[in-house]
């Protein structure tokens, strides 16, 4: 990896300073079919699980913040914004099935029962 000697910056992928040939990895160029096809997704066997989980996980928060009225409780508060926010740090598959599962009617309408 050739590095500038004035910053230490990695001018690798500029291929105005190096031919693409000589990129790494990290900065190699791509083009739509590597990208579409690098993709690393986790095996259905994994994904089936969380997709069953998750929704019902939601489904049960709700029902027991209906319950229980945490209006002022700001402990109570935290800890489920810290539940929210941890699930949703674990990555872009995460965050759709939690979109998925608030925003699809059924679920809605099974939490309202």
């Amino acid at each position: 990896m050739f590095r500038s000697q004035a910053g230490g910056a990695c001018d690798c992928g500029d291929s105005f300073v190096l031919k693409p040939e000589g990129f790494c990895r990290k900065h190699q160029q791509r083009n739509d079919l590597d990208v579409q096809y690098g993709k690393k997704i986790p095996p259905n066997s994994l994904l089936c699980i969380a997709n069953e989980i998750v929704p019902r996980l939601l489904h049960y928060l709700v029902l027991y913040l209906r319950r229980k009225n945490f209006a002022n409780n700001k402990k109570a508060n935290a800890l489920i914004n810290d539940i929210l926010i941890y699930l949703c740090d674990l990555g872009t598959l995460m965050q759709t099935i939690i979109y998925n599962s608030l925003t699809d009617p059924n679920s809605y309408q099974s939490c309202l029962k």
